[in-house]
């Protein structure tokens, strides 16, 4: 069984060792809420980044031994009752915008975008042109879960 769990600050440097062994270059910081599946280990890991009245979705990254199993569906599945606002966005990687799709973000009109997230897409995108913009908006209703590996919740404050 895994469980969905926030992390507190003090337990940062957990999450930014399983980014380390996985080969991945971000790290967790103060400001972000980071979010990860544990079975009992961290499998997979997520950031939530503020910025400005938006939050921004970086870092999920799932163990390289355990993908194409649903762990990333997962670990966003098990997220949804923790959100508190109805948009979220990332940028994805081309070769990963289908996996967001099946999450149930969309491709929103680059226009539409708010401007903290514009801002930050266009300074992403002049390191790397390939970036696709990718909004999750909260269901109408959560009784459609994506029907995936269930998750036991573990809500601890920051």
């Amino acid at each position: 069984m895994f469980s969905v769990k926030q992390l507190k600050p003090v337990e940062y440097p957990l999450v930014n060792r399983f980014y380390k062994a996985q080969g991945y270059k971000g790290k967790a910081r103060g400001n972000e809420n980071i979010f990860v599946l544990q079975q009992p280990q961290i499998v997979a890991a997520l950031r939530l980044t503020p910025l400005t009245d938006q939050w921004l979705l970086r870092g999920l990254w799932v163990d390289y031994m355990l993908r194409k199993q649903g762990l990333g569906l997962a670990l966003l599945d098990g997220i949804i009752d923790f959100l508190t606002i109805n948009h979220y966005y990332c940028f994805a990687e081309q070769d990963v915008v289908p996996f967001y799709l099946k999450a149930n973000f969309i491709i929103p009109d680059i226009h539409t975008l708010p401007v903290s997230i514009l801002q930050r897409f266009k300074a992403y995108q002049q390191r790397n042109t390939g970036l696709q913009a990718l909004m999750w908006q909260r269901p109408s209703s959560l009784d459609a879960p994506l029907g995936l590996p269930k998750c036991q919740s573990h809500w601890l404050k920051t």
